[in-house]
């Protein structure tokens, strides 16, 4: 059975939230932590994966800069010789003024471009049998009001994922996991997630790490998955 240990894995926009879910639940493979300015977030996400065993590399960069890009992908290369999983996490969620769209530009530039362009850069040290998976949410299905711009990148995103598995098949799989109610942000009244979670969450609860941690194990061991939007969102109505 194919498993994790010697996978060589790249999570963009690691160090909290998702990403630091995510990176917890790799903690087998051969991980290099992308972040931009959660330093201390980061340094926090290594000692806690060192404690499992995991010995992760770290890395700085500005993904709206393709330069840093770059950079990036050489340090990749240099220090592991390919790459085996890309997951592209990092992601800005800003509300749009929608009377002079302010965000315009940083939101494509990181939810759209930096994903396409980190995927290109990955396709160039990938083997046959490497994946890249997207992470999206909901507003990629149902615009999230007051979230112009954040909504139109992710839907963007989730029919950018067919047609870079188009574009890189046979030799890579990509694919889009489409995160539902998953954490409240920073600041959110809990009283009011859990309105959210009763109102549109059939099973009536917020995810567990571990059900994204499967689901992410599942689309990198999966060989036969590509093309997909799995939607993990507890039955969003």
């Amino acid at each position: 059975m194919t498993t994790l240990k010697d996978k060589a894995i790249l999570i963009t926009g690691s160090a909290r939230r998702i990403g630091r879910i995510i990176s917890l639940g790799l903690f087998e493979a051969n991980l290099i932590l992308h972040y931009h300015k959660s330093e201390k977030d980061v340094l926090n996400l290594k000692m806690d994966l060192e404690k499992r065993g995991c010995r992760p590399l770290i890395f700085q960069a500005d993904l709206t800069n393709p330069d840093e890009i770059k950079k990036l992908f050489d340090f990749i290369l240099e220090k592991h010789g390919h790459l085996d999983v890309l997951i592209n996490n990092a992601a800005s969620y800003k509300k749009t003024d929608f009377s002079n769209l302010k965000d315009f530009d940083s939101s494509i530039l990181l939810n759209l471009k930096a994903p396409l362009m980190c995927s290109q850069h990955a396709a160039q040290v990938m083997n046959k049998g490497a994946s890249i998976i997207n992470i999206g949410d909901k507003s990629a299905k149902k615009p999230f009001n007051g979230y112009l711009m954040h909504s139109i990148s992710k839907a963007a995103l989730e029919h950018a994922t067919k047609a870079l598995a188009l574009e890189l098949a046979p030799k890579i799989r990509v694919n889009n996991l489409l995160l539902g109610a998953m954490l409240a942000s920073d600041g959110d009244q809990k009283e009011l997630f859990e309105k959210l979670i009763d109102k549109h969450v059939l099973v009536k609860r917020a995810p567990e790490e571990k059900d994204i941690v499967k689901a992410i194990h599942f689309l990198i061991l999966n060989s036969y998955v590509n093309s997909t939007t799995l939607e993990l969102d507890g039955g969003w109505i």
